[in-house]
């Protein structure tokens, strides 16, 4: 198992000798020690340490505080303070850029132990939780039906695009808000009270499903509701059904149409992932009806190559949406046809 690796920032000789020595016969490696926080962060981006030991006051136009504060915003490692100090202004400063811990010189090799596992295991742990957050974000907005979080009050946490589409909520501005307010039930029968069911689950702990002939209202008022537009875009023959009228319905705002195209744009980006596994493109362009729904397609695909692809190839990869539209297909047998001709000639 390899040792860890700490940094020591200290603009004291004698202070920083005695730290290097304490660590290394605690069992860690020190790369190396820096007198200034300028120096200290050109070697954070060449060595990447484990953990950053930072005398908050140093000489030079960078003193500890900001050279902490420069490592929060742009690296994860773990900064832990040296100080002699119990100035509040100086502290309340320090407290911005998050710091694991603080220790107060002069220190005693097993406070400076203790306290050292403690931050390296914090941020593992944040680390891992972040990790999950981010995994959790990501299924959920890839799922083929809208999901909508808030906190035990009933207030707006997150909302996947499909639930943006059902309701006409963009969620940064949903973000806060009461549910009720972002998923209005009503009942289609007038002079009828329908309590919201979300508000219910809150106050009971168990969903009991909804109302008979009730309908949501998205924010510009339009209604949907278990019905869908497709009936009457189809006049309810299912030979009817093509993907202009569903790409139609669900700019209509109809929940079924938009929840068609979420599990399409689920199933493409996952077959996109091992495609692009293959065959390593730079580029993937949508084009024919597809390019038409994108709104609705186009953030589930995203989000499926996001789970289901390396991302060492998926990270680079452009999706764009062909401007031609339905005509990209008819263009592109035209373009082949023509090419064949020219090859012949």
């Amino acid at each position: 198992m390899s040792k860890k690796q700490i940094l020591i920032v200290e603009d004291e000789s004698i202070v920083a000798e005695d730290l290097r020595l304490s660590l290394i016969g605690l069992g860690y490696e020190v790369p190396s020690v820096e007198s200034s926080g300028e120096k200290a962060i050109g070697k954070i981006m060449e060595m990447r340490p484990d953990l950053v030991l930072m005398d908050i006051v140093l000489y030079g136009e960078m003193d500890g505080i900001d050279a902490a504060k420069e490592v929060h915003d742009r690296f994860d490692i773990p900064v832990v303070y040296l100080t002699s100090y119990s100035d509040e202004k100086i502290l309340e400063r320090a407290k911005i850029t998050e710091p694991y811990c603080y220790i107060i010189k002069p220190f005693r090799e097993r406070e400076l132990h203790i306290n050292i596992e403690i931050a390296i295991y914090k941020h593992k742990m944040e680390k891992k939780l972040k990790e999950s957050k981010q995994w959790l974000d990501s299924t959920i907005k890839s799922l083929g039906e809208a999901v909508i979080s808030t906190d035990k009050e009933g207030f707006i946490k997150t909302m996947n695009p499909i639930a943006e589409a059902m309701t006409g909520w963009k969620s940064d501005k949903a973000v806060s808000k009461p549910i009720s307010t972002v998923f209005n039930i009503i009942s289609e029968k007038p002079n009828v009270n329908v309590e919201n069911p979300v508000t219910k689950v809150i106050r009971e702990g168990m969903f009991y499903g909804l109302a008979e002939h009730t309908v949501l209202v998205a924010k510009e008022g339009m209604k949907t509701g278990k019905s869908s537009f497709l009936e009457k875009l189809t006049d309810n023959d299912p030979e009817k059904l093509e993907i202009r009228k569903v790409v139609q319905a669900a700019i209509m705002g109809d929940q079924y149409s938009i929840s068609i195209l979420a599990n399409v744009g689920h199933w493409l980006g996952k077959g996109f992932a091992y495609l692009i596994q293959i065959f390593n493109p730079d580029m993937i362009i949508l084009g024919g009806r597809m390019s038409e729904a994108n709104q609705f397609i186009l953030p589930p695909i995203q989000q499926s190559i996001h789970i289901f692809c390396n991302p060492e190839l998926s990270n680079d990869l452009e999706i764009k949406v062909s401007e031609l539209g339905s005509q990209a297909g008819m263009q592109g047998v035209s373009a082949l046809l023509l090419e064949h001709v020219l090859d012949r000639n």
